[in-house]
């Protein structure tokens, strides 16, 4: 490398850091992938995830963590926008970087856009849905041929609706196994760490409250007219609250007045927490009160207010088991899960599909709750980085279709599309990896594999044509 006074290094050798890289985080692809050992003084673990391999690769050199910068973070995007295809992205970008410094081929960028832009409208060719069958081998793929892991991701799957409505949790100690609940779970946070002590909470009282619980007197009404009900647990799902409401719910909390949970729910991204907070009452028969929520005290008969038999919090996700669905109206939740289903189907927005098959999830109050436990803590750890691979894998292969064979996908996408030998054996790197022994058991997902397409190209001819890096 070569540098000036401006500080600016060129000759950086931008493929040998790409091949560096990808050969790194490419040792973990597959069913038959190697462990890679993460460590310092503190703490050691170890993981087949190649997302946790590529986020901590650095190097002593400035510069050269400059592009390494850069690859992690196009690696990073297809994680975003599909949820996995972070290691075939790399491997396939080396090869694509590969042929275009090879001068014997003569290959241009020209090419190789126009090779992926083909390759991508031959993908709708060959998508299918998938069935419980195709679920199977995806899952067995994903948890890198465990079988017994497999099986146990896959009874998640069966008690879910398309893994929308899945937990993880994780324990030391007994064995990995899923579980169906009657209940659903909720993203939101507890107003103050003095509720931490109230993350779980038996049979208690859920009051929906669409809006931000403003004033002390609003508190202080509710917490009188609970009382004098004799109501000592009680559960609020609001959008905000005020710190004087904080406080005065923070006190009573405090001294052991009353049991109070407050949750400030974040349905997730482009989801109202009104809207939400509506569809829970929905889902629980629970009505939901304007800006005076110790109206809902008013009933003596409490009508409107089912319990639930136990709500408790695994780090940002409250649990809501044992609804009492005595009082639902039926009719309506019906009518709600008709209308979320054909908005699914009418939905072009990734985001949006997930949302509303969340929606539904809370409204048939089913879940599953896999739990993950070993008898060391290294061992959790690997086993949720490769459960979430699977859960994530699966979600988008449900939303886009299926194709089979994993490095048989992108070959097959070579054959169907002109100039067929451009790309001869760039796809091979994932065959190779996991097509040679598991080609039948294999799947992809379409999304996954557009992303990949697209971000490994732009990274290769992005790498092939940077000169240099300077530092300011």
């Amino acid at each position: 490398m070569e540098s000036n006074i401006f500080n600016f290094v060129k000759g950086i050798d931008t493929y040998q850091i790409l091949k560096e890289v990808s050969s790194f985080v490419g040792s973990t692809l597959g069913p038959n992938g190697g462990y890679i050992v993460i460590g310092n003084d503190k703490n050691v673990h170890t993981t087949k995830d190649g997302v946790s391999c590529a986020r901590l690769i650095k190097s002593k050199d400035t510069f050269i963590n400059n592009i390494i910068s850069i690859i992690k973070e196009s690696s990073e995007n297809v994680l975003r926008e599909a949820g996995d295809g972070t290691t075939s992205t790399l491997l396939i970008a080396e090869r694509l970087m590969y042929i275009l410094k090879s001068n014997n081929l003569n290959i241009t960028e020209k090419d190789v856009r126009d090779k992926i832009s083909s390759m991508l409208s031959a993908l709708n060719d060959i998508k299918r849905q998938a069935t419980e069958e195709d679920l199977k081998k995806i899952i067995f793929t994903a948890v890198s041929g465990d079988e017994e892991l497999a099986d146990v991701v896959f009874e998640a799957f069966k008690n879910s609706l398309n893994g929308t409505n899945i937990v993880t949790k994780t324990t030391i100690g007994g064995k990995t196994t899923a579980e169906e609940i009657n209940g659903f779970y909720i993203n939101g946070k507890i107003g103050s760490e003095t509720f931490n002590s109230a993350s779980k909470i038996e049979d208690p009282y859920l009051i929906g409250y669409a809006g931000t619980i403003e004033t002390e007197r609003e508190v202080v009404m509710f917490i009188d007219k609970a009382l004098e009900k004799g109501i000592n647990n009680v559960v609020i799902l609001c959008n905000g609250i005020s710190e004087d409401a904080l406080s005065v719910m923070s006190v009573n909390h405090i001294q052991g007045i009353i049991n109070i949970l407050p949750i400030v729910v974040s349905g997730g991204e482009n989801i109202n927490n009104i809207d939400l907070i509506k569809l829970i009452s929905v889902a629980t028969g629970c009505d939901i009160t304007g800006q005076d929520f110790s109206m809902y005290l008013d009933d003596a008969e409490f009508k409107n207010i089912n319990t639930v038999s136990k709500v408790y919090r695994d780090k940002k996700i409250f649990i809501f088991e044992g609804i009492n669905t005595k009082n639902k109206d039926t009719n309506e939740i019906d009518r709600f899960i008709e209308m979320y289903n054909k908005r699914i189907t009418e939905a072009t927005d990734d985001i949006e599909k997930e949302m509303y098959s969340y929606f539904i999830s809370i409204l048939l109050n089913k879940m599953s709750v896999i739990n993950i436990s070993a008898d060391i803590d290294n061992k959790i750890k690997e086993l949720k980085d490769r459960v979430d691979d699977a859960i994530s894998s699966i979600r988008t292969s449900l939303l886009y279709g299926v194709v089979e064979g994993a490095g048989k996908t992108y070959m097959k996408l070579n054959e169907l599309t002109d100039n067929s030998e451009l790309f001869k054996d760039v796809f091979n790197v994932i065959y190779k990896k996991i097509g040679t022994n598991y080609s039948k058991n294999v799947l992809d997902s379409s999304k996954v594999i557009e992303s990949v397409l697209k971000t490994s190209s732009e990274l290769a001819i992005l790498l092939h044509n940077t000169k240099g890096v300077i530092k300011v």
